[in-house]
């Protein structure tokens, strides 16, 4: 999968938890949250599962001294993946619950704002992590050859 698969499927996630909630729209916009997030789930798992894989055992081959901070985003990809899951599985709640929340302004506007900053959150911390895993691939080349250029 390709870095351009996973910033363009964050993307339209995140352009999607942005998008305004017209009223009465309340169901449209949490199907098209939940198709957004459904798709970054999968490619966020695959992701994990080549890529930081991947990487991750470069990283331990290249410096056996990173091996703990292999460990911290092994564990934070653990938690990412939790993540995502959960802001799919809410949004697709939300989905369900549209008709009988609609008319309940307040909790809808509730349950809209917690599953927006639920999956901005996880946005951000996806993007986090990516720039976490590959400094941490160039600084372990970086350790291998001495710190040259």
């Amino acid at each position: 999968m390709s870095d351009k698969t996973f910033e363009e499927s964050l993307a339209k996630l995140e352009k999607s938890l942005e998008s305004p909630r017209i009223p009465g729209e309340l169901e449209s916009w949490a199907r098209e949250v939940a198709r957004r997030a459904a798709d970054f789930d999968a490619v966020f798992e695959q992701r994990v599962t080549a890529r930081h894989a991947a990487n991750f055992g470069d990283i331990e081959r290249n410096d056996a001294e990173l091996m703990r901070r292999v460990e911290l985003m092994r564990s934070e990809d653990d938690r990412l993946r939790a993540a995502s899951r959960s802001v799919a599985a809410d949004a697709e709640d939300l989905v369900r619950r549209a008709s009988e929340l609609e008319p309940d302004e307040d909790t809808a506007r509730r349950d809209v704002e917690r599953l927006t900053q639920e999956g901005l959150d996880t946005v951000i911390a996806a993007r986090k992590q990516e720039l976490a895993v590959n400094a941490w691939l160039v600084e372990s080349m970086d350790r291998v050859r001495g710190g040259q250029d």
